[in-house]
């Protein structure tokens, strides 16, 4: 988008969307593991993560520069790249607990909708090659007084708060 571009002009929020800490995170600042997501899951102290819930199958992670409070991460346990390496059990798995992370999450924060997707492979615009999908809570009043006025998007919960709803809310 160039300076003259008429939906730039006409945009409520012409800036980019910026995650606080993610630049740094994007641009070198990434912790020296092989697989940040493995590391989660083995508890490796050079990683920050907020764990969710954990089992054999897979685990629930809050994202770290989530884009709503309760932006989760649930990924298979075993290191996987690509949706079609999952076994069936892993693709159950991972979609119930995305089914069960919706009840939660509407529970515990009143959402009204969700997103959710996957990016895999390296131009899909996915950051971490450790398959994952992404679980981000929408909320009716996601547009209000400040976001338009303000131009800005204030977080209501920190990540500590959002961890502290959601531990030990999945079987």
């Amino acid at each position: 988008m160039g300076p003259d571009d008429p939906f730039k002009k006409e945009a409520l929020f012409p800036g980019s969307l910026y995650a606080r800490g993610k630049s740094e995170y994007v641009t070198g600042g990434k912790p020296d593991v092989p697989c940040i997501l493995c590391a989660v899951r083995d508890g490796d102290p050079a990683v920050r993560s907020h764990v969710v819930h954990q089992d054999g199958v897979a685990f629930i992670i809050l994202n770290l520069y989530p884009f709503n409070p309760g932006h989760l991460l649930i990924s298979p346990t075993r290191h996987v790249e690509r949706w079609r390496d999952l076994a069936d059990g892993e693709v159950a798995r991972i979609m119930g607990l995305v089914k069960q992370a919706e009840d939660v999450l509407e529970r515990e924060f009143g959402c009204t909708s969700f997103n959710f997707g996957v990016n895999e492979g390296k131009f899909s615009g996915a950051s971490i090659d450790h398959l994952h999908v992404q679980l981000i809570p929408r909320f009716r009043s996601e547009l209000g007084f400040i976001d338009t006025v303000g131009r800005t998007r204030a977080m209501v919960f920190s990540l500590e708060q959002v961890l502290e709803k959601l531990k030990g809310k999945f079987a």
